[in-house]
């Protein structure tokens, strides 16, 4: 299940409710809420989804996804953009997700982490199906 995101962003910032979009890789987006915290002077985003695309568990389906976030959304102590992408200047964009490589994804199948529930997901839940374990603790 993938009930949360935690995004981090270096410093005490602010946090505006468009900083963040979550959609499928099909564009149908993700209600998001967020809650903020500090740890370490870092502030802490952690994203929560509702509406389409999520189970009643608050998970996300299965699918590809992507997370934009905007650094116009994000300010910092100064009241100035955050600058998102280093460029030097403020604002700015990053997407999560576009690329397979980020790996933002939840497949229930997908046991061996291709992104695809296939024909060796299967054999991997072949190989074990019914198999007991057996816990040795070391004492005779």
């Amino acid at each position: 299940m993938l009930l949360s995101i935690d995004v981090e962003f270096e410093g005490d910032v602010q946090i505006e409710s468009s900083a963040f979009a979550l959609q499928t890789t099909g564009s149908t987006p993700v209600d998001l809420t967020f809650a903020t915290s500090n740890s370490s002077r870092n502030t802490i985003a952690s994203l929560s989804f509702s509406g389409n695309n999520t189970e009643a568990t608050g998970s996300l389906v299965d699918g590809n996804y992507q997370l934009t976030i905007n650094g116009d959304g994000v300010v910092d102590s100064p009241s100035n953009s955050f600058d998102l992408d280093r460029d030097g200047i403020p604002g700015g964009q990053i997407v999560f997700g576009d690329e397979d490589i980020e790996s933002l994804y939840r497949l229930f199948d997908d046991v061996n982490q291709s992104r695809r529930a296939d024909i060796f997901d299967l054999l991997g839940f072949r190989q074990t199906y019914l198999k007991t374990l057996v816990f040795d603790n070391g004492f005779s």
